[in-house]
């Protein structure tokens, strides 16, 4: 025990002798070594805060890295919707083309249908005029036939004098 005692004595006597002036020294000096050993009992609290920032930023990294997965996550939620709604918009798209075409064959075979229904009523159009115009022409000569014969026996009774002495009437 006695080998302790001196040492903690002789520490404490270097201490000592640290923190007094020496002669030719001047007042700086030893407010830096006051400093210096004020420094060297204040380094615990120093260590407490640089964990205690640690930890805070360890925290706010593992939130960060938690609200990063998050994000990824519904990132890839997200895509995966995307793909989803690409794929049905292609087989509507796939689904519309081929209806298209369904209708665009349909208009076809309307408009062809059309068509000769329009030939169709050009033809009987050009029918009931030819037949119209047969029926005028034929109703315009039996008229002038009947016309011709009453103008004929109009004519003959008005001045047929000469066929009065043959004894016909």
């Amino acid at each position: 025990m006695r080998g302790i005692a001196r040492s903690t004595a002789l520490a404490a006597l270097l201490l000592a002798v640290s923190l007094l002036p020496l002669p030719g020294t001047a007042a700086p000096a030893q407010a830096g070594a006051f400093s210096r050993i004020k420094s060297l009992f204040q380094l615990p609290g120093e260590v407490d805060k640089l964990q205690d920032n640690y930890q805070q930023i360890q925290q706010q990294y593992d939130d960060t890295r938690q609200e990063l997965e998050d994000t990824r996550l519904q990132a890839e939620e997200n895509a995966r919707k995307a793909q989803e709604a690409a794929e049905r918009f292609t087989a509507e798209q796939r689904q519309l083309a081929e209806q298209n075409a369904a209708l665009a064959e349909e208009n076809r075979k309307l408009a062809a249908a059309v068509d000769e229904l329009r030939n169709t009523n050009e033809l009987k159009q050009r029918a009931n005029r030819r037949l119209r115009t047969a029926l005028y022409t034929g109703a315009g000569l039996i008229a002038a036939v009947f016309l011709g014969g009453r103008f004929t026996r109009f004519a003959l009774r008005r001045g047929g004098g000469g066929m009065r002495g043959t004894g016909r009437r």
